[in-house]
């Protein structure tokens, strides 16, 4: 099984080269360390990034050379591929990456990055257990909330931008999402028409006012750090 860095991930979708990341990715793939910057690897990008100019795959060479992630030498004319382990610096995460995945590229990676925040939050959870000695033990759950102010915090995308791919996630192979919502007890439906314009997030079924929560994030793809376990998906006890 092949692997991705979340830390890369994270860095091309803030920087918005996911296009780039994808010509990066495949050449790593089939090619071995470097090629050479000719007509035939154009049209070999072309053909497997499914990019439709010749411009458009030297612009994402050029952008590839400006992140780290090509080297070029401009006597001998050839790119030099750097290797996923030598681009990482911070975070040590892995997602699991198959050819198959570069048809849903961009609905991808934005998947692999929501649930490797779902499973920081498992992660600190486990750490604060870990802490309450002579405390019994209890599974964690399966799935846990992942909210748009974490996405934007970290990917700096507008508000619009954000419930956008968010959107295209919750019919995604790569996660399962389950909305998530509150009964809020001490609101009554009086209240709730008097003040509804100020109380944003909340909503009126019948008499019953409900809080919208972020919604519960459970990653079907594969995660492990590096010169780590493998985690199959974050609801299985490591």
């Amino acid at each position: 099984m092949k692997w991705i860095s979340v830390e890369l991930i994270q860095k091309v979708l803030t920087k918005r080269k996911v296009n780039a990341f994808k010509v990066y990715v495949v050449m790593n793939h089939y090619q071995y360390g470097y090629f050479k910057a000719s007509k035939e690897s154009i049209e070999f990008i072309m053909k497997h990034c499914d990019i439709k100019s010749k411009k458009t795959a030297r612009k994402h060479l050029n952008d590839l050379v400006s992140l780290g992630f090509l080297g070029y030498d401009k006597w001998k004319k050839v790119y030099y591929i750097r290797s996923y382990k030598g681009l990482i610096s911070k975070n040590k995460y892995r997602v699991e990456f198959q050819l198959s995945y570069l048809d849903n590229w961009r609905t991808y990676l934005h998947c692999s990055l929501i649930g490797y925040l779902a499973l920081n939050q498992r992660n600190k959870l486990k750490a604060i257990r870990g802490k309450k000695d002579g405390a019994p033990y209890q599974r964690l759950p399966f799935s846990y909330p992942v909210s748009l102010q974490a996405l934007e915090s970290i990917l700096k995308y507008s508000k619009s931008n954000l419930h956008i791919y968010r959107s295209l996630t919750e019919s995604s192979e790569f996660l399962l999402i389950t909305k998530n919502v509150n009964i809020e007890t001490n609101l009554t439906r009086s209240y709730f028409e008097y003040l509804k314009h100020d109380l944003k997030g909340f909503f009126l079924i019948g008499h019953k006012v409900y809080k919208r929560l972020p919604n519960e994030i459970c990653p079907l793809l594969s995660y492990k750090k590096l010169k780590g376990k493998k985690l199959k998906h974050i609801g299985m006890d490591i």
